[in-house]
């Protein structure tokens, strides 16, 4: 994957933050290139099913606490919703 373009992991990335937040974190950990990637804004405004369950997580670790601060900078609609709600 070190091959890959940048926009190309952008894209794998922002799909994979559509689908599950735990794969998102995986994907992060994977190496310092890939945490980069995933810093993005595109990606940010790709996640979106989990955004409920991150809400309610009642076990925050920094990392989620972290990636909830980029949702809300990078205006996740969904996120930035469920948020004001609460």
């Amino acid at each position: 994957m070190d091959s890959l373009s940048d926009d190309l992991l952008i894209n794998i990335a922002a799909r994979v933050a559509t689908h599950n937040m735990h794969d998102l974190f995986y994907f992060q950990r994977t190496n310092k290139r890939h945490a980069a990637i995933c810093r993005n804004v595109e990606v940010s405004r790709a996640f979106g099913n989990d955004v409920i369950a991150l809400l309610t997580d009642l076990s925050m670790t920094h990392e989620k606490l972290d990636f909830m601060n980029r949702l809300w900078d990078h205006g996740n609609h969904m996120f930035c919703i469920l948020r004001c709600s609460q």
